[in-house]
Protein backbone atom coordinates (compact mmCIF):
# COMPACT_ATOMS: atom_id res chain seq x y z
CA UNK A 1 0.00 0.00 0.00
CA UNK A 2 1.30 3.24 -0.74
CA UNK A 3 -0.10 7.14 -0.67
CA UNK A 4 0.65 9.49 -3.02
CA UNK A 5 2.71 12.96 -1.76
CA UNK A 6 -1.02 14.80 -2.58
CA UNK A 7 -2.73 12.07 0.16
CA UNK A 8 -0.37 12.93 2.66
CA UNK A 9 -0.55 16.67 2.52
CA UNK A 10 -4.59 16.33 2.08
CA UNK A 11 -4.43 14.13 5.45
CA UNK A 12 -2.81 16.72 7.20
CA UNK A 13 -4.86 19.80 5.87
CA UNK A 14 -7.27 18.02 7.19
CA UNK A 15 -6.41 17.55 10.65
CA UNK A 16 -4.47 21.36 10.64
CA UNK A 17 -8.29 22.52 9.73
CA UNK A 18 -9.75 20.06 12.39
CA UNK A 19 -7.47 21.93 15.34
CA UNK A 20 -8.30 24.71 14.33
CA UNK A 21 -12.10 24.40 14.19
CA UNK A 22 -11.94 23.00 17.32
CA UNK A 23 -9.50 26.14 19.08
CA UNK A 24 -6.26 24.57 19.43
CA UNK A 25 -3.34 27.16 17.61
CA UNK A 26 -0.40 24.78 18.94
CA UNK A 27 0.57 20.93 18.09
CA UNK A 28 2.60 18.50 17.29
CA UNK A 29 1.66 16.36 14.10
CA UNK A 30 2.98 12.73 13.90
CA UNK A 31 3.58 11.10 11.11
CA UNK A 32 5.49 8.14 10.14
CA UNK A 33 8.84 8.70 8.79
CA UNK A 34 8.46 8.06 5.26
CA UNK A 35 5.40 9.99 5.24
CA UNK A 36 7.12 13.10 6.75
CA UNK A 37 9.78 13.01 4.14
CA UNK A 38 7.47 13.28 1.54
CA UNK A 39 6.25 16.05 3.70
CA UNK A 40 9.62 18.00 4.10
CA UNK A 41 10.10 17.25 -0.03
CA UNK A 42 6.72 19.34 -0.57
CA UNK A 43 7.91 22.04 1.80
CA UNK A 44 4.17 22.00 3.26
CA UNK A 45 3.44 24.79 5.66
CA UNK A 46 1.80 24.84 8.72
CA UNK A 47 0.71 27.49 10.84
CA UNK A 48 3.89 28.36 12.88
CA UNK A 49 2.61 27.50 16.05
CA UNK A 50 2.15 23.63 15.14
CA UNK A 51 5.28 20.94 14.03
CA UNK A 52 5.27 17.44 12.72
CA UNK A 53 7.57 14.86 14.36
CA UNK A 54 8.21 11.48 12.94
CA UNK A 55 7.18 8.22 14.68
CA UNK A 56 7.56 5.25 13.53
CA UNK A 57 4.90 3.27 15.39
CA UNK A 58 2.33 5.07 13.06
CA UNK A 59 1.15 3.03 9.95
CA UNK A 60 2.30 4.72 6.72
CA UNK A 61 -1.18 7.04 5.57
CA UNK A 62 -1.73 7.58 9.49
CA UNK A 63 -1.72 10.60 11.11
CA UNK A 64 -2.27 11.76 15.01
CA UNK A 65 -1.81 15.35 16.48
CA UNK A 66 -1.32 15.65 20.12
CA UNK A 67 -1.91 19.26 21.98
CA UNK A 68 -1.54 19.45 25.34
CA UNK A 69 -4.56 17.63 26.67
CA UNK A 70 -6.27 16.34 23.40
CA UNK A 71 -5.14 13.73 20.62
CA UNK A 72 -6.73 14.08 16.75
CA UNK A 73 -5.95 10.72 14.70
CA UNK A 74 -6.87 9.80 11.33
CA UNK A 75 -5.17 6.68 11.37
CA UNK A 76 -5.03 4.12 8.20
CA UNK A 77 -6.44 1.27 10.12
CA UNK A 78 -9.65 2.75 11.09
CA UNK A 79 -10.49 3.64 7.37
CA UNK A 80 -9.90 0.38 6.89
CA UNK A 81 -12.16 -1.20 9.30
CA UNK A 82 -14.57 1.85 7.60
CA UNK A 83 -14.08 0.58 4.25
CA UNK A 84 -14.39 -3.91 5.22
CA UNK A 85 -17.41 -3.14 7.52
CA UNK A 86 -19.18 -1.04 4.19
CA UNK A 87 -18.20 -3.45 2.02
CA UNK A 88 -19.27 -6.64 3.62
CA UNK A 89 -21.07 -5.63 6.31
CA UNK A 90 -19.10 -6.90 9.15
CA UNK A 91 -16.94 -4.99 11.37
CA UNK A 92 -12.99 -6.05 11.23
CA UNK A 93 -11.96 -7.96 14.45
CA UNK A 94 -9.47 -5.59 15.40
CA UNK A 95 -11.98 -2.64 15.07
CA UNK A 96 -14.39 -4.50 16.98
CA UNK A 97 -12.35 -5.27 19.69
CA UNK A 98 -12.56 -9.21 19.06
CA UNK A 99 -9.43 -9.56 18.00
CA UNK A 100 -6.20 -11.43 19.74
CA UNK A 101 -5.22 -8.29 21.66
CA UNK A 102 -8.45 -7.53 23.15
CA UNK A 103 -9.25 -7.81 26.76
CA UNK A 104 -10.85 -11.04 27.97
Amino acid sequence: LSLSPKAITALVENIVNELEQAGFNTAVIHLNPQDLACLDNLSVSLPATMQCAADPSLSRGSVRASTDDTVFADLLEHRLAELVEGVFGVRAASAAGNGPDAAA
